[in-house]
């Protein structure tokens, strides 16, 4: 979907059999580069102009979201976008034992939003519940999708929670 309005896709995973299969799988007419990258070891090789990582955060120990935010964050243009998402911690107690495989690091929105300030100027927090996406009541949503922009030490003035800085 995302490769039918842009340039070029490349993605990531740290495990290799996974990278193999997405090469495998492939279809000719929507190539993509596919590489084995681990963002806990390093930033990303290039410059891009936005990072999308739905389901990964929750995979993170929370000792170590630090490091994968600022390698992801490092590797973006100044104008760059960051697209995180990740279930929300309000949602665990309706989810499965094999959906919560591997899962070991839920936040609430605030929290995400908080996080997320560290590294961008603007966070615009979304939350889904089955397939509507809303700004609404954040401790009813089971996803969490934060879209960050305004890279903090980016040029120029930047706008946080509407105040012109």
């Amino acid at each position: 979907m995302v490769q039918q309005d842009i340039g070029a896709v490349t993605a990531m995973d740290f495990d290799p059999l996974f990278v193999k299969d997405a090469n495998d799988r492939m279809w000719p007419q929507w190539k993509v580069e596919c590489r084995v990258h681990d963002m806990l070891s390093r930033p990303v090789v290039g410059e891009f102009d936005a990072a999308f990582s739905p389901d990964a955060p929750e995979h993170i120990k929370s000792e170590d979201e630090d490091v994968f935010i600022r390698n992801a964050t490092h590797s973006l243009s100044d104008p760059g976008v960051l697209i995180v998402g990740s279930p929300s911690f309000q949602s665990q107690p309706y989810a499965s034992a094999a959906s919560n495989e591997g899962h070991i690091n839920f936040k609430d929105g605030e929290e995400l939003r908080t996080l997320m300030l560290r590294y961008f100027d603007n966070v615009f927090l979304f939350s889904f519940n089955d397939e509507v996406v809303h700004t609404g009541f954040l401790s009813m949503a089971h996803y969490l999708l934060a879209l960050c922009c305004g890279k903090r030490g980016a040029a120029g003035m930047t706008i946080n929670r509407g105040l012109a800085r």
